[in-house]
C-alpha cells in the first residue's frame, strides 16, 4: 500500500510536500487514494474538506510525463499576460459579459501562483493565429459511481469551455502544462440558505452571483478545489496557451440524479433592470449546451487502471453531456 504523503516546514517557513511513495507511479497512487478516500455511493455520504485534503498531495504529485502527455512548445515557456497572447486568446478589449470562456472551477490555494489579473476581455470567439489548431480533447482515465479522473486538453490559445456548473459535485484540479484565463462565481443566497443546494436557475431569468476569481492560472499552481456551494462552482475557461488540466470529479455528472450540467452567460441587468455592482454579475441560464461547443475524445496512452484498464484505453460517452 502506498505511504501517506507528508508535509514539513522548509527553511523559509513554507510548507513542503513530501510526495507519496507510489511504486506504480503517481497517477495510480492518486487513483488508489481516491478509491480509499471518497464515498463509494453518491448521496449517502457527501465529499467533505477532509477528503479533499487527503487527496491533494497525490494530485499534486502527478505530472504530464506521468500521463504520457507531450507538452507543446508554446506551453513550455513561462505564462504571461502579454498583448499578443491575450489577443490570440480573445481576452483583450471590449469587456462585457459574454458566454463561453469566462470562468473557472478554481478557488485560491495559499501557495498557488496566479498571473496578473486581466479584467478586460472580449468575446472568447476571437480567432487564434493562422495555422493554430482549435478545439478540446478529453482523455478518460477512470469513471465509476464515486468519481472520475480525466484530462482536458485545450489545443490552442483561445479554446474555451463555456460557463457551466457542477451541481452537488466537488472537483479537484491540477494544471499539468499551459495557462488559462479563469472566471468563477458562487450564487448569492440568503444567510439562512448558505450551504444548501441552490435552486435551479430558470431560463431567461438572471440570478445574482458573486465573482470568486477573474484572472490567469498557470502550470505550477497548487491543486485547487471547488465545492457544491462554494469555491467557484459556476465557472469557465479560455486558454492562454495550449493547456492540459487533470480533474477529479466526485461524484460525476449524472442525469436524473440532480447532477446535470447547466450553461450560463453574463447579462448586464437583473430581472428589475438593476446592475450587479462591483464584484458581482448577473448570470442567465442557457436552454441547452451551446451548439458551437464540443469536446473530442482523445486516446489516453499513460498507465491503465480502474475502468480504463478494461476499456482499451479510450472511452465513449453516451448522451453528449460530458463536461468539465
Amino acid at each position: 500500500m502506498a505511504r501517506e504523503a507528508s508535509w514539513s516546514d522548509g527553511p523559509d517557513g513554507a510548507r513542503r510536500r513530501t510526495p507519496p511513495d507510489a511504486p506504480h507511479g503517481p497517477v495510480v497512487a492518486l487513483y488508489d487514494k481516491c478509491v480509499a478516500t471518497l464515498p463509494s455511493v453518491p448521496g449517502v455520504r457527501p465529499v467533505h474538506d477532509d477528503h479533499v485534503r487527503a487527496i491533494m498531495p497525490y494530485l499534486e504529485a502527478v505530472t504530464a510525463r506521468d500521463l504520457a502527455l507531450e507538452v507543446p512548445d508554446e506551453a513550455k515557456t513561462p505564462p504571461s499576460t502579454s498583448t499578443s497572447r491575450l489577443d490570440r486568446a480573445g481576452l483583450r478589449g471590449g469587456g462585457g459579459g459574454g458566454g463561453g470562456g469566462d470562468g473557472d472551477f478554481f478557488r485560491r490555494g495559499e501557495r498557488e501562483r496566479v498571473g496578473e489579473r486581466e479584467r478586460e476581455r472580449s468575446s472568447p470567439s476571437s480567432s487564434p493565429e493562422p495555422g493554430a489548431r482549435r478545439g478540446l480533447e478529453y482523455l478518460h482515465l477512470h469513471e465509476d459511481l464515486a468519481f472520475t479522473l480525466g484530462v482536458f486538453k485545450f489545443l490552442a490559445a483561445g479554446d474555451a469551455i463555456p460557463t457551466h456548473d457542477h451541481p452537488g459535485m466537488t472537483v479537484m484540479s491540477k494544471i499539468l502544462y499551459g495557462a488559462v484565463h479563469v472566471k468563477s462565481y458562487d450564487w448569492v443566497v440568503a444567510p439562512e440558505d448558505e450551504g444548501k443546494p441552490p435552486p435551479p436557475v430558470p431560463v431567461g431569468t438572471p440570478r445574482l452571483a458573486r465573482v470568486v476569481r477573474d484572472g490567469v492560472v498557470a502550470a505550477g499552481t497548487t491543486p485547487l478545489a471547488l465545492f457544491p456551494t462554494r469555491g467557484g462552482n459556476v465557472h469557465g475557461f479560455t486558454a492562454i496557451t495550449p493547456t492540459a488540466m487533470l480533474d477529479v470529479q466526485a461524484p460525476p455528472y449524472a442525469l436524473g440524479a440532480g447532477r446535470d450540467c447547466h450553461y450560463f452567460h453574463e447579462v448586464s441587468e437583473g430581472p428589475g433592470g438593476e446592475p450587479a455592482g462591483a464584484g458581482y454579475a448577473w448570470l442567465a441560464a442557457a436552454p441547452s449546451q451551446p451548439e458551437s461547443f464540443r469536446i473530442d475524445h482523445g486516446t489516453y496512452r499513460g498507465p491503465k487502471f480502474g475502468s480504463n484498464a478494461t476499456e482499451g484505453g479510450y472511452y465513449t460517452y453516451e448522451g453528449g453531456h460530458m463536461m468539465h
